[in-house]
């Protein structure tokens, strides 16, 4: 799954700098005055590895790959990895077990 780049009309960005964006700006939506955020790690990493996903997904119909079984899971599962990376696999399995 080399090339795993996206484009967003004239911008072309390579998949973890655009998944590290997006996640960024959502996250900062959240930011409260005293510089805490109101959303909490386990749902940070749940919209980290859902988004990595979704883009995973969208790489592969930029890509014009066949919407198949086999397509569709392998981009999928690249995008979760993604974005697991992106918030640190360590953290998220920490954090989704509750410790």
């Amino acid at each position: 799954m080399e090339d795993t780049i996206l484009t967003f009309g004239p911008y072309v960005l390579p998949f973890p700098i655009a998944l590290a964006t997006f996640l960024s700006i959502f996250y900062s939506l959240f930011n409260q005055s005293d510089g805490t955020n109101i959303l909490s790690d386990r749902f940070k990493n749940a919209v980290a590895l859902v988004l990595g996903m979704g883009f995973g997904i969208l790489v592969m119909l930029q890509k014009g790959l066949p919407v198949t079984v086999p397509n569709f899971v392998g981009w999928a599962v690249f995008g979760l990895l993604e974005g697991a990376a992106a918030v640190g696999l360590y953290k998220s399995v920490k954090v989704q077990a509750g410790k």
